[in-house]
């Protein structure tokens, strides 16, 4: 269709109002990344997990599910590659070792490394890994983002090995703080990492964002089919968000609720919280989440492309 028959058809405002549509349409679906804020110890205001912020319902008409065998991690060098981590590591147990050097059921010193390598502890001496290059010197949220080596000295950095590399936690040169992590490094951060353990699986992870493809039916078809998933949450109910917790199990009372393993002392505990958007007064209200699926390829050999 040409430009002259549009312009004697009076077509052009039309047009112009269709391209203008779609572009506006394809802007609205662009949705900032949010991150981490977090560290090591749970915030004043969270209460314990088997108090806060409701208790297990006993009603018999309420239908929950668990991922059993998803293992409990504590904070390692940020909530974000321990919470990837903690599904890696339910993935590790279940058919695909690889993903660690060791037995991935327990927080190993192995398990540690695979989340958020460490060498010396020393920043420019000894062994040079995640921790040396992107989380020294520490700085937090309560101060201005410190350079660190992603910024000062990115050519000497190590090469990528941990799920904190590939997540990008703690770099100075995507303005973070030790240990915070961006919604944006989630799907590399898993999917790099899976393909660096082994490269014959396959790793694919979508983003849900709440109020739109993030609902309660989807978390209870991943539940119910054993694929834990992760969330971005505000602890405090701000309406910001600040914390990656690995989402293991759903209980659909009135009102319906998630639960989490936290990354936070005992780590293996579940705490539940209000299947609920992120906004002000929402305390664990959810910004958005990540499924995740893993599947081993089949490597072609000669002889089968003759066949």
């Amino acid at each position: 269709m040409s430009i002259d028959w549009i312009a004697r058809r009076g077509s052009i405002p039309a047009l112009i109002i269709c391209v203008f549509l779609l572009v506006t349409a394809a802007a609205a679906q662009t949705v900032t990344p949010q991150r981490s804020t977090t560290g090591p110890k749970p915030p004043s205001w969270v209460g314990p997990k088997d108090a806060y912020p409701w208790p297990r319902p006993a009603a018999p008409t309420v239908t929950s599910n668990t991922i059993e065998g998803t293992p409990g991690y504590l904070w390692r060098h940020g909530c974000g590659p321990t919470a990837v981590g903690m599904v890696c590591g339910y993935y590790a147990t279940h058919g695909f070792a690889d993903l660690f050097d060791d037995d991935a059921s327990t927080q190993s010193e192995a398990v540690n490394q695979g989340i958020a390598s460490q060498g010396s502890g020393v920043r420019g001496s000894g062994l040079q890994v995640h921790y040396e290059n992107y989380s020294l010197p520490n700085d937090d949220a309560t101060t201005d983002v410190i350079p660190d080596s992603s910024e000062t000295y990115p050519a000497g950095c190590h090469t990528n090995n941990s799920v904190a590399d590939f997540m990008h936690t703690s770099w100075s040169r995507e303005d973070s703080h030790y240990g915070s992590s961006w919604s944006s490094s989630i799907d590399p951060g898993f999917t790099s990492y899976t393909l660096f353990r082994n490269t014959n699986y396959a790793a694919e992870v979508t983003q849900h964002y709440f109020g739109d493809t993030l609902t309660f039916t989807l978390l209870m078809s991943e539940i119910n089919s054993n694929r834990p998933m992760v969330f971005l949450v505000d602890t405090g109910g701000t309406g910001k968000t600040d914390h990656f917790v690995t989402i293991v199990a759903y209980e659909d009372g009135i009102p319906p609720k998630y639960g989490c393993l936290d990354t936070w002392p005992p780590a293996s505990a579940i705490r539940w919280c209000e299947f609920r958007g992120l906004a002000q007064g929402n305390p664990w209200g959810i910004w958005g989440g990540w499924s995740f699926r893993i599947s081993k390829t089949t490597a072609v050999t000669e002889w089968s492309l003759y066949e």
